[in-house]
């Protein structure tokens, strides 16, 4: 079976969605445009600590080498994701060819394995954060409205609530 780099993403994806309460996939808001990014996961491992999660989809050994040339990868406190991978067809990337601190995710399928852990890293906040008010600005509400969102935590498996207030008095709730 021949992958695409749009397969590979959605592998991505799913794999942080199943670890992570929000996933944003090629999100363009920034110096960095990841591939699938996600908040709040524990990614692999019992860590103790929640961070965010990068993945970087290489479909090509071209690819994955012009990758290690990018200013976020030169100037690692500049990129994002406290956990940081690259998910790539089996056999692509070899586990020495492996960034410090990055982990290495592969799939020859619907599957993706974890064939190397990444180390926690400092991460670019402001540029996360920028990633977050993209994503939400994104959200087609009218300019007159606001959007509230209520806490979501995994420990208490509560559905987050995303309100939009139309008038004073008047609330539209939306369960997720």
């Amino acid at each position: 079976m021949s992958m695409v780099h749009d397969d590979l993403v959605r592998l991505g994806v799913k794999w942080l969605g199943s670890r992570c309460p929000v996933v944003i996939s090629e999100l363009v808001a920034g110096s960095e445009v990841p591939d699938c990014f996600g908040y709040e996961g524990r990614p692999y491992k019992d860590y103790n600590e929640y961070g965010s999660i990068l993945i970087e989809c290489k479909i090509s050994r071209s690819d994955f080498k012009a990758d290690q040339i990018k200013f976020v990868r030169r100037e690692p406190e500049w990129g994002t994701g406290n956990y940081r991978f690259y998910l790539v067809p089996r056999g692509l990337v070899q586990l020495s060819e492996v960034p410090f601190g990055w982990g290495l995710l592969e799939t020859s399928g619907k599957r993706v394995q974890c064939v190397k852990h990444a180390e926690r890293q400092e991460s670019n906040m402001k540029q996360e954060t920028h990633y977050l008010v993209s994503a939400f600005r994104r959200v087609k509400v009218d300019p007159e409205q606001c959007v509230s969102i209520k806490y979501y935590t995994i420990q208490t498996k509560c559905k987050a609530t995303v309100s939009v207030k139309k008038d004073e008095g008047e609330n539209n709730e939306l369960v997720g």
